[in-house]
């Protein structure tokens, strides 16, 4: 079975990571083995984890403000850069820099960012994006490879692919409101609720539910949070009559409701 096109997409381009090793913005070459973690190793990773999400958050901003010469910053000048998506891929930075800034979304959102070192100066992330252009919203996932370079950290591969019918909203979570949990308990005040895949995934005091990193969050403070109260009651029978509901006006005496509701 073929395999699906952004995971072609991903195979294609650690082979350019490997492949891009001179210019201004180099890439790293990949080692030749896997070293075993250390504390250094450790703290390399999460420093590149730092930087990439730096550039990350700066590539996000440069999109919901329509800013063209802060988006291009943050991409890999060579012609290695890559874009894909499901009408294809693009190689090089001249084709992004002919066409950036033409066509901004009227809304943007970016919600649960994730990052993963993948080797030294190299660093694998994604997240959820909902975008409108008028009365058009799309959502899906929008894959980023950063690479550190003499230049800087930047963005060498970025993908977006929308997501298919019936895929869950991002995670999101909803800070600071007074959470009534529906256990019986008294009231938590500040609280947080972190849902994900359509289902709440924690709920609790803000000092024992920590908020993942890269979810978006919403301000609640001054409100309620609360189980969704279903009405599920049934009307055995209603004909909008005065003797369809004796139990509001009791007309029995008078009306003949037996047969009526037999009838219904």
């Amino acid at each position: 079975m073929r395999p699906p096109r952004h995971v072609l997409a991903t195979w294609f381009a650690v082979a350019v990571l490997a492949g891009s090793r001179s210019g201004a913005n180099a890439v790293p070459a990949p080692r030749a083995s896997v070293p075993a973690p250390t504390r250094s190793s450790h703290a390399r990773a999460g420093a590149d984890l730092a930087a990439a999400r730096r550039v990350f958050e700066a590539n996000l901003a440069a999109i919901r403000h329509h800013d063209r010469a802060a988006y291009l910053a943050c991409y890999l000048h060579a012609p290695s850069l890559v874009r894909t998506g499901p009408g294809g891929m693009a190689l090089g930075f001249a084709s992004l820099d002919s066409s950036a800034g033409q066509g901004w979304p009227d809304a943007f959102e970016g919600l649960d960012l994730r990052l993963t070192p993948i080797q030294p100066g190299v660093v694998y992330g994604t997240y959820l994006y909902r975008v409108r252009y008028g009365a058009d919203e799309q959502r899906g996932l929008s894959e980023r490879f950063f690479v550190r370079t003499p230049a800087g950290w930047k963005i060498a591969i970025t993908t977006a692919f929308p997501a298919p019918p019936g895929t869950p909203p991002a995670a999101r979570a909803i800070v600071g409101a007074t959470l009534v949990d529906g256990t019986g308990g008294p009231p938590l005040a500040d609280a947080v609720v972190v849902m994900r895949g359509g289902r709440v995934e924690s709920a609790g005091p803000r000092a024992s539910t920590p908020i993942p990193a890269g979810v978006d969050t919403l301000d609640a403070r001054g409100c309620w949070v609360l189980p969704g109260l279903i009405d599920a009651h049934v009307h055995y029978s209603q004909s909008g009559s005065a003797d369809g509901r004796p139990d509001v006006l009791d007309l029995r005496a008078t009306h003949r409701f037996r047969p009526r509701a037999a009838l219904l």
